[in-house]
């Protein structure tokens, strides 16, 4: 009956900061004021150190050195390309948008192949694993210099969706006086 007994666990005590005062909360209250769960938590304590009570491990996510990175010649061949596809006028009714459109008649793939066959035909280099950077989606290569919206559809603009309305209109007054004759 007699064994050895794990060694009793710290005890943690949680502080909220107010008004440069520290103030002690219950372990509860910290974590539904926070809008967490149990696991962040104990992330924080396993990678504390017992004895100094500092953090020792800095947070590792995304530094592994082995992000993927685009070559600069096929970065600016991305952008030419890119600069060479004709854009079409914003159908906001904000005057000022920093935004560029692209005519829609094209899928994502057939401007990648489009770029392809471009690259083939100059006999420049391009990488055909960088889909994505055509499209410019989540990878990110080109991102920052265009923020352009691609594979659009401009929406129909106030006059037109005015002429709609008559139209549905007039074609419902027309349908109720061919339902009452």
């Amino acid at each position: 009956m007699g064994g050895t007994r794990n060694p009793r666990k710290n005890n943690n005590a949680f502080y909220f900061k107010l008004d440069n005062i520290r103030v002690r909360v219950c372990k509860i209250f910290f974590k539904n004021t926070l809008d967490i769960n149990d696991r962040p938590i104990r992330t924080v304590l396993a990678k504390r150190n017992k004895i100094a009570d500092v953090l020792l491990e800095d947070d590792q996510r995304g530094k592994h050195g082995m992000q993927r990175k685009v070559d600069e010649n096929i970065r600016n061949g991305i952008v030419q390309f890119i600069d060479k596809i004709p854009k079409v006028e914003s159908h906001y009714t904000r005057s000022n948008t920093t935004r560029q459109f692209i005519d829609g008649s094209k899928t994502i793939s057939q401007l990648h192949s489009d770029y392809v066959t471009d690259c083939k035909v100059k006999n420049i280099p391009y990488d055909d694993d960088y889909k994505e950077a055509i499209v410019i989606k989540k990878k990110k290569p080109v991102v920052i210099e265009f923020k352009p919206a691609f594979i659009y559809k401009p929406k129909i603009s106030e006059r037109k969706k005015a002429d709609l309305m008559d139209l549905m209109k007039k074609k419902k007054h027309s349908f109720q006086l061919q339902i009452l004759f």
